[in-house]
């Protein structure tokens, strides 16, 4: 008998062992919660990451960028500072005074044929056909990306007859007899009898009054560094002084 009710105790044990094992069998196993919870922690997590951070991070490198660029454009406006710093005030304004004058804001038909037929006259050549105009002058800059141009002038196809001696020292001095602008094109000679006759394409330029778009951050080039061009606008507004 005592040995069976020892027996008793160590069943009800071992049983009970074994009913703890099956609940932590039981409790070990995936239940649908567990699955869900860190799905949608996830899914919340990727929500947060594309509505936000995202956002975030965009205007982060939104902000880089523009602060690069704003840097650049300091570091410009400085070195614009710097080089206009270079320039005497007082030059600059007799310069732009000079500029001013020879190429005017307007430029009379009559003023321009002036000075171009008193040349004529002093070189004893006889004129055969003259006439002026305004036109619109275009060009393309083959230096800056063939950035194109038009600047306004006045023309005339001029026509004048004199000896071959007289004519070519007509053309040598047509560029300084006017204190404006001028260039000329489509030269040709024909020779009529003892003298000879020539025919030519004159312009004198002028810049009208208007209001320009100024673009602080292109590139500068300081207009000093045409020392040439300035001494011709120097000389050409002494002779209108005059």
């Amino acid at each position: 008998m005592q040995t069976l009710s020892n027996k008793q105790p160590e069943g009800n044990k071992t049983k009970k062992e074994l009913e703890a094992i099956s609940e932590k069998i039981k409790d070990s196993k995936v239940k649908v919660e567990d699955i869900l919870i860190p799905a949608a922690a996830t899914i919340i997590l990727l929500m947060l990451s594309i509505f936000v951070f995202v956002p975030m991070i965009k205007a982060t490198i939104a902000f880089q960028q523009e602060y690069e660029s704003l840097k650049q454009k300091e570091d410009t406006l400085v070195k614009l500072e710097a080089k206009l710093k270079g320039i005497d005030d007082a030059t600059m304004q007799v310069d732009l005074l000079n500029a001013k004058s020879v190429i005017p804001k307007t430029l009379r038909v009559s003023m321009f044929v002036y000075y171009i037929d008193t040349l004529a006259n002093e070189k004893n050549l006889t004129s055969k056909s003259l006439s002026a105009g305004d036109v619109t002058v275009s060009f393309t800059n083959k230096d800056k990306n063939n950035e194109k141009k038009s600047y306004l002038g006045v023309s005339g196809p001029l026509s004048y007859t004199g000896t071959l001696q007289d004519i070519l020292s007509f053309l040598d001095s047509l560029y300084s007899a006017s204190p404006y602008i001028i260039s000329a094109d489509n030269i040709s000679f024909k020779k009529t009898g003892e003298l000879w006759r020539v025919d030519l394409g004159v312009i004198g330029y002028y810049v009208p009054e208007r209001a320009y778009k100024v673009d602080y951050y292109a590139a500068f080039n300081e207009y000093t560094q045409y020392a040439d061009v300035i001494g011709i606008f120097s000389k050409k507004a002494e002779e209108l002084k005059e």
